[in-house]
């Protein structure tokens, strides 16, 4: 009798308000831009001094509230959220094989996607496939609002954004409260 070992769980919430709380969001990235950093084929805020990382976490958690909130009732738990930051992608960029591993969770917002030219996130199985050893990859379907958590040392990437539109997400790293 066949039976399954393993299963990885990721959830999907939808961001309520979306209009106005994308607006926000962009609001938001005026005052802390995503820029480029040598060594890497993305633009990203991940590097803000404490202060303003504080800052934009806060900012963050005020917006997203709704999601995490449910999305911690759901798990029976509440987290902490650890970190946020956003990344964008311009034509040509990508963001290689990685992962949040420190961190419990990680979820990612869909800020700016446009799903006839643009890819969500792809997720890495992280064992191969038991009949041919071959290596799967997922990638669920998302659209701008979309909220998608997964266990954080799930690796993931971003594929090369072909279009001159640019592509954006905003990370955060999720753990159990000390």
């Amino acid at each position: 009798m066949k039976d399954t070992l393993f299963a990885v769980p990721y959830w999907k919430f939808k961001v309520p308000n979306w209009t106005q709380t994308k607006k926000d969001i962009h609001s938001l990235l005026e005052t802390y831009p995503c820029i480029e950093h040598e060594g890497q084929n993305f633009l990203t805020n991940r590097r803000l001094s404490l202060e303003k990382a504080s800052i934009f976490l806060k900012e963050c958690l005020r917006v997203f509230a709704d999601p995490l909130q449910e999305f911690a009732q759901e798990i029976k738990t509440n987290l902490k959220t650890t970190r946020a930051f956003a990344t964008a992608y311009e034509k040509g960029h990508d963001h290689i094989l990685h992962n949040h591993g420190k961190s419990l969770f990680t979820a990612m917002v869909y800020i700016d996607l446009d799903p006839k030219i643009h890819s969500g996130t792809i997720y890495k199985q992280p064992y191969t496939q038991f009949d041919s050893g071959n290596v799967a990859f997922v990638s669920p379907t998302v659209v701008e609002g979309d909220m998608i958590i997964v266990p954080g040392n799930i690796e993931h990437l971003s594929p090369v954004n072909p279009s001159s539109e640019r592509k954006t997400i905003i990370a955060m790293d999720l753990d159990f409260y000390d």
